[in-house]
């Protein structure tokens, strides 16, 4: 598996699992409705909101979201977090990272050796999912008797 490759599986799971909880709102009404409004007979109830087109993505791209979560979920708590931070918030300060990294992880990092963690996190991920992608061959392969 390539880095570009690996790098578009890390930002596929970012999106879906950042955003999961807004693709299965059930977009009630109730929270369109705007008590102060200058027209209220009119606009009380405000114009139902416009999804975003979504990028297009691969056919599988959910499964390979999923598949890469669970590789994530193998590693290391430090990696974890990190992978988190860099891939599924990557515009919070350093300053706010490194403090949230020491919350969840009880261990304290420099801005360095966070990227370090990140750069470690990636190769980790892309050893599992290789484990994963050759063993799952060789299983359907008939190699493999459990």
């Amino acid at each position: 598996m390539h880095h570009d490759n690996l790098d578009e599986r890390l930002w596929e799971w970012a999106a879906y699992f950042k955003d999961r909880k807004r693709l299965n709102s059930a977009g009630s009404i109730e929270g369109r409705f705007k008590p102060h409004s200058d027209d209220y007979a009119s606009e009380g109830w405000g114009n139902p909101e416009k999804t975003p087109t979504p990028a297009p993505r691969p056919r599988d791209w959910v499964l390979r979201a999923v598949e890469t979560h669970e590789a994530i979920q193998s590693l290391d708590i430090k990696y974890k977090w990190g992978l988190t931070y860099a891939f599924c918030y990557p515009g919070l300060s350093r300053h706010l990272v490194l403090r949230m990294m020491k919350k969840y992880t009880g261990k304290r990092f420099t801005w360095n050796t966070y990227l370090e963690l990140v750069n470690i996190g990636r190769y980790r991920v892309q050893a599992v999912l290789n484990a994963g992608h050759h063993e799952s061959c060789a299983t359907n392969s008939g190699m493999l008797v459990s």
